[in-house]
Parts: C-alpha cells; structure tokens; sequence
C-alpha cells in the first residue's frame, strides 16, 4: 500500500493518473481518519476500513501493475521499511505476551529506532538512485 500512495507521484503524467492522485490522497487522510476514530472507541474498529475497500483495492492492483512494468526499486524500499515496523512490533508484542521472549525496549525509544531506520532506507535508496542517474549521464 505504502508502494501504492508513492508510486502514483512518480508515474507518468496522464489523464489517468489524476485518478490514482486523487484515490491516494483519499486513502492517505482515510487512513489517519479511521486510526484516530478507532482510537476513540478504545479499540480497533475496522468498518472505518472497509468503507474504502474496494478504492484501497484499485490502488493497490494499479501499483502491483505499476511494480511489474517498472520493477520500481522503491517496492523493495518500502517493503524492507514494513519488515523493520513489523520486526520491532513483532517483538514488542511477543515480549508483552510471552514472558522472557524477545528484547524488551521503551516504547518511545522503539518508535524512534522505527523511524531512524525507515528514514535511512528511504534516504539511502534516494541517494542510490541520484549516484546511479549520475554515473549514467553522459559525460560531455
């Protein structure tokens, strides 16, 4: 999904990707809706979700077409970005669960290294496309 919303900014102008602006721009603030109204109710509620369904899922077929064309190195990206948010989740719950598994960390200090590390694959990937464009111009 995280592929999707990023790899409608990056296509092509045509037509038809004001339609997939738009249907990103509408996922992105659905998403922050629904998790702050879940919230609300002190549980995670997932209708606010399924509302959008079908919506999330045009988007994110376009984007696994998207991905098959390109072979967009930014899938990988944000992929390695989700394993990192899962990963420290993972253990957090797994330790809150079961007793003496994995490593217990401040929940802040988690968020934090969530971040920094995402931040540093989406930058180090950026970085790595702006050298390869580089040493692919022709010197003249």
């Amino acid at each position: 999904m995280l592929y999707g919303l990023t790899a409608t900014w990056l296509a092509p102008k045509k037509k038809s990707t004001v339609l997939f602006h738009t249907l990103a721009l509408i996922f992105a603030v659905w998403v922050l809706v629904s998790s702050m109204r879940a919230g609300g109710d002190l549980w995670d509620n997932p209708r606010y979700r399924y509302m959008l369904l079908p919506f999330m899922s045009i988007l994110i077929a376009w984007a696994c077409v998207r991905f098959r064309e390109t072979k967009s190195p930014w899938f990988w990206r944000w992929l390695a970005v989700e394993a990192v948010f899962l990963l420290f989740f993972g253990n957090f719950y797994l330790n809150r669960f079961v007793v003496g598994v994995g490593t217990q960390l401040p929940f802040n200090t988690m968020v934090l290294l969530i971040l920094a590390l995402s931040l540093l694959i989406l930058a180090g990937g950026l970085v790595f496309d702006l050298v390869k464009r580089k040493q692919s111009q022709p010197k003249a």
